[in-house]
């Protein structure tokens, strides 16, 4: 068994990496543990783009809870970081909340256009310090933008403007089975990193 220390507070994304890692990896078993379980408030500072906020969320969690983690078996903290790119404007932000701002409330897009979500990892073995980094791309399509976004909780406001490349419907009416998959396809390079 691998464990793997999450290092966010973000519920949303402590269930999204949990199950995307066990649905990649599915020769192996993982478990995941949380700051929380560890007793963890301190936040990280943050600075540059989504790889340097990667490994700086996974080194200052790293150095925090090194002892503590050895005696809990844990085997790497995973720091992650998200971005958007938007392809026709070769535009990649730190600031993933401006950017979602920018896609809702201005003319940014039309109708076809390309929008990546860019998902920054960096482990590191607690055993050894090593890093092990990768940066995935799932790209979408945007189908356009309603005048009224639904805000329903626990679904990202994106979800209601954007597909699938191959789909003409928004996501959040497309089946979990069929966001998994596509989740899987474009993150699949996470296997290169032989957890």
């Amino acid at each position: 068994m691998t464990t793997i220390l999450l290092a966010t507070k973000n519920q949303d994304k402590i269930k999204l990496l949990s199950k995307l890692i066990s649905d990649i990896y599915t020769a192996k078993n993982f478990s995941f543990k949380t700051l929380e379980d560890f007793n963890i408030v301190q936040d990280v500072e943050e600075s540059g783009d989504i790889a340097d906020r990667a490994k700086q969320k996974a080194a200052f969690y790293f150095d925090l809870l090194r002892e503590k983690v050895k005696y809990s078996k844990v085997n790497y903290v995973l720091g992650v970081d998200d971005g958007i790119e938007i392809k026709k404007l070769g535009n990649k932000t730190p600031e993933t909340k401006k950017m979602v701002d920018l896609i809702i409330n201005d003319n940014l897009l039309k109708v076809g256009d390309v929008v990546s979500i860019i998902r920054a990892y960096c482990f590191i073995k607690i055993k050894t310090g090593e890093e092990k980094s990768i940066i995935t791309e799932i790209p979408f399509k945007f189908i356009g933008n309603e005048k009224q976004i639904k805000r329903i909780e626990g679904k990202y406001p994106l979800s209601y403007l954007l597909s699938h490349l191959d789909k003409d419907i928004a996501i959040v009416d497309t089946s979990e089975q069929e966001v998994k998959e596509y989740d899987i396809r474009y993150s699949s390079k996470l296997l290169d990193l032989k957890l």
